[in-house]
């Protein structure tokens, strides 16, 4: 597998080690089927571009791809290698004949990209307009061959049937850098009399001002910082000026352009295109302004910056967007801001938003306290994580920007947790329950009843918590107590922590109305799939006891333990019965028969099998007790048919 994803290797030689796995039938993950394909567009073998994409549709149909493992209740998203997927899927489309390459982009586009949710959050409107939005996401800046004469091409020829998309009427960039793909895409849109989108043009435009080592790799020569601020400048001039249609100067797309190079800190760029706007009468936002006065690092250029705003307002040229998506520029920026990290403009344009009482996005709002969350996690106990305000505080600073929806408060919840802030969380919850309308989801109850469980002994404080929890989640959701032990029971099982599971059946099992909710099927399973992960994790000696908290780890002791919870049914204690001979617990296997037989339970015909195994090996003297009883039941013929092996030895062992 290792040569299937090395780049140093070919096309041939990642194909050849890649057709190998699959005859020994290994599971490729999605990774192996990105590398072929940007391999083979490296060597404009653009055809096998889409017959390996279609060999992995295929595959993924077929269950043989090592995709990620995801729960059920989670919405479906594609994983970043899978946008790429796309978009070298696009690019050998790219190279199609003029006249029919933009209809198969887009027929690619919507039946494989629009409408889906990815991994990554780009969501654009027609594939020209994704493809540039890849290109410029930072993590996806590679070198992708889009030439005539690249040099990747050299290493390997095309064969007729790789290059079938090859025409000779393809685009011609020139070379394989990042400016050129980007001019490439904005050309054909030029030809289609096309639009960048907003969210596209601020991507191109994020790049250009943050990474001149991708834009001006193309270019000979070492910069200064004043010849890369004079280069990028060009590059940006350039690229409006020759693409004047899919780069509109309009009011919004310049004010981003404005405010993006303040931000990097390009503050004669900015300064550049405001004079570029005041020339052509194009409107430009007041905080585009704000952004550039407060980035300016002398009086002359705030100086210049104020004389070209009070200009603006002279002129009635101040974009005011009240009557379209008046939020959308400052939520691009906030993305950005979260993007770089840089705390310091995070804040800054928490507080414009604030003042123009601007909501995020929800997926601003999800970014932001994952980043928040993140730090104060990282640096949990350092003075560093005094310097980032929590979760709660920026609710209370930020009342507009975050507001009191039931997504906000859910992520708060979520993120404080992960930030280590217990108590956050709790008043996330508290405040949620007692002062507002919104009604969470009973997982987020367990997430932090879980979170105050795994603290090990509980002091008087802890248990006062924990209660709370509990009457908090009653006062949202009365009558489902439940609910909340099975999403605990799920959390138990996902991290397998037995000493929890303990905790939370105990508390459970005092409850009042324990008796009127035993726990469904789905939870049993789970209580006893944890126990036999720890069982099979402690023993070394068959038949070995141990015990946890000082409670025995066995089906046996558990179903003694709690006989509100564990109906004394056919599939529990069939169940109990043939995972007590799997752990080696003989003598459990004869208990829990002796407890149906009490109970007039019939059990399942793998169960009085083991127990026909467990006593042949423990008494074989008293086998035909067992199987008088059996036949009393009128099951004996039915395990018998059905075990004929095991009949065999209990008729011999009775002769």
């Amino acid at each position: 597998m290792a040569t299937a994803v090395d780049m140093s290797s070919s096309y041939d030689e990642a194909l050849q080690a890649v057709e190998q796995l699959r005859r020994r039938h290994v599971a490729l993950p999605e990774r192996v089927y990105l590398s072929l394909m940007e391999k083979a567009n490296l060597e404009r073998r653009f055809g096998a571009v889409s017959k390996h994409f279609t060999q992995f549709l295929e595959d993924v149909r077929a269950g043989v791809v090592a995709l990620p493992r995801l729960s059920d209740s989670r919405r479906p998203t594609q994983t970043s290698e899978r946008v790429q997927m796309h978009r070298h899927v696009l690019w050998a489309l790219f190279q199609g004949p003029p006249t029919t390459r933009y209809r198969r982009m887009q027929s690619f586009f919507r039946r494989h990209v629009q409408g889906k949710h990815n991994a990554m959050r780009i969501l654009e409107s027609d594939a020209l307009n994704f493809l540039l939005r890849v290109e410029c996401t930072m993590r996806f800046v590679t070198a992708l061959n889009v030439s005539q004469g690249g040099h990747e091409a050299s290493r390997t020829p095309a064969t007729p049937d790789d290059a079938e998309d090859n025409d000779t009427d393809a685009v011609t960039v020139g070379d394989d850098s990042w400016l050129a793909r980007v001019e490439a895409i904005l050309a054909e849109l030029r030809a289609l009399r096309f639009y960048t989108t907003y969210s596209s043009s601020h991507a191109l435009f994020h790049l250009l001002m943050r990474r001149p080592d991708v834009v001006l790799s193309g270019r000979p020569g070492i910069y200064t910082s004043e010849e890369q601020e004079d280069a990028l400048q060009e590059t940006l001039f350039h690229l409006l000026d020759t693409y004047p249609r899919p780069l509109e100067r309009d009011p919004r797309r310049l004010s981003l352009a404005v405010s993006m190079a303040a931000l990097a800190g390009r503050v004669s760029m900015a300064h550049a295109l405001l004079q570029d706007a005041e020339k052509r009468g194009v409107a430009i936002d007041p905080s585009s302004f704000a952004h550039v006065m407060t980035a300016s690092t002398d009086d002359a250029a705030r100086q210049e910056c104020a004389d070209l705003y009070a200009r603006a307002k002279r002129s009635d040229r101040l974009y005011n967007d009240d009557d379209e998506n008046r939020h959308s520029m400052s939520n691009f920026l906030l993305l950005y801001a979260i993007q770089d990290g840089n705390f310091a403009q995070i804040m800054e344009i928490l507080h414009e938003m604030e003042f123009k009482k601007t909501p995020a996005l929800a997926n601003g709002v999800a970014m932001l306290f994952r980043s928040f969350a993140t730090y104060r996690a990282k640096h949990r106990g350092a003075a560093a994580a005094s310097d980032c305000p929590t979760l709660v505080q920026l609710m209370h600073s930020f009342p507009t920007v975050l507001p009191r929806s039931t997504h906000v408060l859910s992520l708060a919840v979520k993120h404080a947790l992960r930030a280590g802030d217990l108590e956050d969380a709790l008043t996330v919850l508290r405040t949620t329950v007692w002062s507002t309308d919104v009604v969470l989801r009973p997982e987020l109850f367990s997430q932090v009843q879980y979170a105050l469980l795994v603290r090990g002994a509980a002091t008087p404080r802890e248990q006062e918590q924990l209660l709370e929890v509990e009457k908090l989640f009653d006062a949202q959701h009365p009558g489902q107590r439940h609910h909340l032990v099975a999403q605990l029971l799920n959390l138990c099982e996902t991290n397998a922590d037995v000493a929890a599971m303990f905790t939370v059946l105990d508390r459970f099992h005092t409850h009042e109305n324990a008796a009127s909710f035993p726990l469904s099927r789905r939870a049993i399973q789970r209580v006893m799939d944890t126990i036999s992960g720890q069982l099979k994790a402690l023993s070394e000696d068959e038949g070995a006891r141990f015990a946890v908290d000082g409670v025995e780890l066995s089906y046996r002791a558990l179903l003694a333990r709690y006989p509100l919870l564990f109906p004394l049914d056919a599939a529990t204690l069939s169940s109990a019965i043939v995972r007590s001979a799997t752990a080696g617990l003989a003598d459990d296997v004869l208990t829990l028969h002796e407890a149906a037989s009490r109970e007039r339970v019939t059990l399942e015909p793998v169960a009085y099998k083991v127990v026909l195994e467990s006593a042949m090996d423990a008494s074989p003297d008293h086998v035909a007790e067992y199987a008088d009883a059996m036949r009393a039941l009128g099951v004996y013929n039915a395990v018998a048919a059905r075990f004929p092996a095991v009949a065999a030895r209990v008729e011999a062992s009775q002769q």
